[in-house]
């Protein structure tokens, strides 16, 4: 069987444009760009949605709660060889109340759900992606409104503490923040070039 890759997130791991909030294509798309990459002996699963949270109900947003729609999503998948996992950003939207350490918190939550579900073609392997920070950009873009003042304190801090939670939990960690950039036009969402960034960074630790 090939190998089973299921990438789990929000607007960008679902390719948001933020040129008109639209949806990159395929050839644009991280995913589809590290489909490409991975070759034909691999199936990347996209699994992306906007607002997506890591565990949060979100009474304007229905179905956004990541961990109550992941665990019937890896089931609906399995086998799996990897899970890639890219949450957070939407959790610290002022409604949400949530501080910086909760927000890890909630990531930590749900990765300790998933590890010993019955869903591993071998043994679980999740690979933790922190999302790029919230740029103050977004304080003058067309989301700002969805996600209220405080974002860019609430997010600066998650690339530490996922690491963090990796090395407890003894699984696989990069930091995309690191390596994509996000657009001057909402402060949030990956460019092409971002995207394609992150496709070369993951499929040199999945080859």
């Amino acid at each position: 069987m090939k190998k089973r890759i299921l990438c789990f997130g929000d607007s960008n791991t679902y390719g948001a444009n933020p040129q008109d909030l639209g949806r990159y294509d395929e050839n644009t798309r991280f995913t589809g760009l590290l489909q490409q990459k991975l070759g034909p002996e691999y199936v990347v699963i996209e699994e992306g949605l906007l607002g997506r949270t890591t565990c949060l109900d979100d009474p304007e947003m229905v179905g956004t709660n990541g961990l109550s729609y992941l665990i019937p999503c890896l089931g609906s998948h399995a086998p799996l060889d990897t899970l890639v996992i890219m949450l957070g950003t939407n959790d610290s939207r002022a409604v949400n109340k949530m501080q910086s350490a909760q927000i890890a918190a909630n990531m930590e939550r749900v990765i300790k759900a998933v590890l010993p579900l019955p869903v591993w073609a071998g043994a679980p392997d999740v690979l933790l992606l922190a999302p790029h920070p919230i740029t103050p950009d977004y304080a003058s873009g067309p989301l700002y409104a969805v996600m209220g003042p405080g974002c860019v304190e609430k997010t600066l801090p998650l690339a530490q503490s996922y690491r963090e939670i990796a090395q407890r939990l003894g699984i696989r960690f990069l930091d995309a923040g690191s390596i994509v950039t996000v657009s001057p036009l909402d402060g949030i969402h990956f460019t092409p070039e971002g995207h394609a960034a992150l496709a070369d960074a993951l499929s040199r630790l999945l080859l």
